[in-house]
């Protein structure tokens, strides 16, 4: 029985004392997984990148374009007097004003119907009103503002019909009285037709004096 036990223990110590026996039992136990090496393609610049608030931009720089507004014209050109800028303004070939008409500011230019409320009393038809009151002439190029009125032009106003407006009801009324009424209107007006401009004696002298070329913006 001793001896039994004995050869026992000396097979196990023995089977302890081989490991090479256990190594197929590892390997078949799974293969070990390929080892994959990355391949990159890029190429790392040694350079240092620039800091941004010392790199220089290659952006061209904006060329300068020549204005063709009244600022760029010599010293010569810029009118110096109210009758020299009448003069600069009649040499352009088309004019506006802003005239007041009834405490209202209106743009005109000749030729225009302008309407305004009907005036009192009723002026016959035909009958040509000159407008004084302009705040403003100008032209293409030019521009003359009054103070408070510009003087030398004058705007004459032919009276072209009396009309009126479509219907409009107006509607009064009381909470909890019983109160309403209804009261019709028609809004009364006034077509005037512009007239071309006209100049004053001192502005055609003026322009006779002015040549077309220093009256025209380079």
């Amino acid at each position: 029985m001793a001896r039994r036990i004995s050869s026992n223990l000396i097979q196990c110590l023995a089977r302890v004392s081989a490991p090479s026996s256990l190594a197929p039992a590892v390997a078949r136990a799974g293969p070990s997984a390929p080892v994959r090496h990355l391949q990159t393609t890029q190429q790392l610049d040694p350079t240092p990148a620039p800091h941004p608030s010392t790199a220089t931009s290659t952006t061209p720089p904006p060329t300068s374009v020549p204005s063709s507004s009244s600022s760029a014209l010599p010293a010569s050109s810029t009118p110096v007097s109210p009758s020299a800028a009448l003069s600069l303004i009649r040499s352009q070939p088309s004019h506006y004003v802003l005239g007041q008409i009834h405490q209202r500011t209106y743009l005109l230019t000749p030729g225009d119907l302008l309407t305004i409320p009907r005036m009192r009393p009723a002026l016959p038809v035909g009958t040509i009103l000159g407008l004084h009151q302009i705040k403003e002439l100008g032209s293409r190029d030019w521009t003359l503002r009054g103070a408070p009125w510009v003087q030398g032009v004058n705007v004459p106003l032919t009276v072209v019909e009396h009309t009126r407006g479509s219907m409009e009801k107006l509607v009064k009324f009381k909470r909890r009285k019983g109160y309403k009424k209804t009261i019709p209107n028609k809004q009364g007006y006034t077509r005037l037709r512009v007239g071309q401009f006209e100049w004053s004696a001192e502005s055609e002298a003026a322009s006779m004096s002015v040549s077309p070329a220093a009256a025209t913006p380079a």
